[in-house]
């Protein structure tokens, strides 16, 4: 499994994004469902920085090709999924090692999501149990504020489109690939100011 580097994130802020095997508490009706990738982006020094761990939810969350349709979008295949380690590993070495270490020692550390409501949804929960830390804004509230045109939901492949940041097809719907743009998106959005 992929670590992140010793080097804390500037100013502290780092976006997570996970992908699932369905749509969980925002489905309707809701349902179980649980992380299969979980992806961060941040900088460091100056550099953007991402990592992405594939985990296994466990098999409740895999039986009867109830994930197949979530698993095609993330370009994920069942064998890869149930050959990474568990979620509760993955989720341990998240907690424990990987976010200490992005850990800002003046700033500490702001979580960020495109779409906070959902991951910060997956993330609260048993193994991952990170609703403990700061969490910022959402971002795909923020994109819509500033681009959306009256939209009330900016998909992120559509804000970044807008925004003209380019995301390179295989990254897309993988947690590292939309992590790493909603962090671009992000440095735009702060970097234009409030709009008009």
């Amino acid at each position: 499994m992929p670590e992140a580097p010793d080097a804390p994130a500037d100013h502290g802020l780092v976006v997570v994004d996970v992908e699932t095997t369905g749509l969980g508490h925002v489905a309707s009706p809701p349902r179980k469902d649980g992380v299969v990738q979980v992806g961060l982006a941040w900088r460091s020094v100056g550099e953007i920085l991402s990592a992405q761990w594939t985990c296994n939810p466990g098999s409740d969350y895999l039986v009867a090709n109830r994930a197949d349709e979530a698993l095609r979008i993330h370009h994920l295949s069942m064998a890869r999924v149930q050959a990474a380690p568990s979620s509760v590993e993955v989720a341990t070495l998240l907690k424990h090692t990987v976010l200490p270490r992005l850990r800002h020692p003046t700033h500490g550390l702001t979580l960020l999501a495109y779409n906070v409501m959902f991951d910060r949804g997956f993330l609260e929960r048993h193994p991952w149990s990170l609703g403990t830390l700061a969490w910022g804004e959402c971002l795909m509230v923020e994109a819509a504020r500033r681009m959306g045109g009256g939209e009330r939901w900016l998909r992120l492949v559509d804000a970044c489109e807008r925004a003209k940041i380019a995301l390179p097809p295989e990254q897309a719907h993988t947690a590292a690939g939309d992590a790493r743009a909603a962090y671009l998106l992000m440095e735009q959005m702060r970097y234009l100011g409030d709009p008009q």
